[in-house]
Order: structure tokens, then sequence, then C-alpha cells
């Protein structure tokens, strides 16, 4: 009997307050998560993708009717040289992502950055990148997610 009051009078009133505490971190954190923060995180997650080789994970950031400017590459095509380059390098890629701005205007956003790429070794160890890019992206939000519809390429000096 007096284990019974414990829980009901301790035990099940601490558990029940730190579940209230724990949900409402997760809805504060998510109200205080800008969109900015949020395709920021998208832009990570993809370059996180492509150092691991994960090209589904990549693509799913990428609309299905997705451009890649100047030479008009579809999500498909994109996926398809990503494929052969890991193939080929069979090693260590590296990627770091700098001077990312980002606009926001409703369910549109465009996204400017420039991502160092290296083999062999880690960028944020102060490698030098082989090959530098400059992207503008052109995100759209579709069912909450923000995802990239057209980006445009260019190369540019670390």
């Amino acid at each position: 009997m007096n284990r019974e009051a414990n829980w009901r009078g301790r035990i099940l009133p601490a558990l029940l307050g730190a579940a209230i505490l724990l949900f409402g971190f997760y809805v504060v954190k998510g109200l205080l998560t800008s969109e900015e923060d949020r395709i920021r995180a998208v832009l990570h997650s993809m370059a996180d993708a492509a150092e691991e080789g994960k090209m589904l994970k990549l693509a799913s950031h990428l609309t299905k009717d997705f451009v890649l400017d100047p030479d008009e590459w579809s999500r498909g095509m994109l996926q398809r040289a990503l494929f052969g380059y890991f193939r080929r390098v069979k090693g260590e890629v590296s990627f770091v992502l700098r001077d990312i701005e980002v606009e926001v205007m409703e369910d549109r956003a465009t996204a400017t950055l420039r991502v160092g790429m290296a083999q062999g070794g880690s960028l944020s160890a102060g490698l030098r990148p082989d090959r530098a890019y400059s992207f503008r992206c052109h995100f759209v939000k579709k069912d909450g997610e923000w995802k990239i519809e057209r980006a445009v390429k260019e190369n540019t000096e670390w």
C-alpha cells in the first residue's frame, strides 16, 4: 500500500511533469527556429549526404522538377553525375559551406553560398579545397519543408 501511494503521490506526477516539460521544450524550440535557420539546415544536410555518398538523402531536398543551371541538369542527371563521381574517387570527399545568406519571402526563399570541395581530407582541418563553387539556390516550401527547385552554379575562388 505504501508503494502504491508513493507511486501515485510522487513518481507519477514527477514523470508527468518531465513529459510536459520535454514536450514544451520541443514545441518552443520549433517555434524559435527561424525559416532562415531551417534553410541553412537543409544545405548542411545536403553537404553531409554528399560526404556520406547518400544520393537519395541529398535528392530528397530537391523538388521533382529541380534544375541546376547553367548546365540545365535535372534532379536525376545530378544524382547520376554525383554517383559516378563518388564511385571514381573511392575516397573521402569533404565539403564546407561558407558565406550562407538567406532571404525568405513567405513560401519562397533564396540562399547564396560558397561550397568548397576536397578529395582525401577534411576541409574543417584547414585543407584548401580542390574546387570551389558559388551557388544561388531558389527554395520553395512544400508541405512544410524547404526544397530547392533551382540552383545556379558558378566557379569561384576560395
